[in-house]
């Protein structure tokens, strides 16, 4: 399971959410909202600027894919 595989940890923001390190020292939240009436589901992916950085964006992208 990622959960366990990414050592990911609860947050208490959104809906639901948590937090996993896909690399060493590099970040992943997951933050959950579900929809109602007024708004759609929705999902936010936060990471680590340094990612961004260190990396070209297909390569964030894929990590973000294969943690999801």
């Amino acid at each position: 399971n990622i959960m366990k595989k990414f050592n990911a940890q609860k947050l208490s923001m959104a809906e639901s959410s948590y937090i996993l390190e896909p690399l060493k020292g590099f970040f992943l939240a997951y933050l959950y909202w579900d929809g109602d009436e007024e708004f759609e589901p929705c999902v936010k992916v936060l990471f680590d600027k340094r990612l961004a950085v260190l990396f070209m964006q297909d390569i964030v992208w894929g990590i973000i894919v294969e943690t999801n």
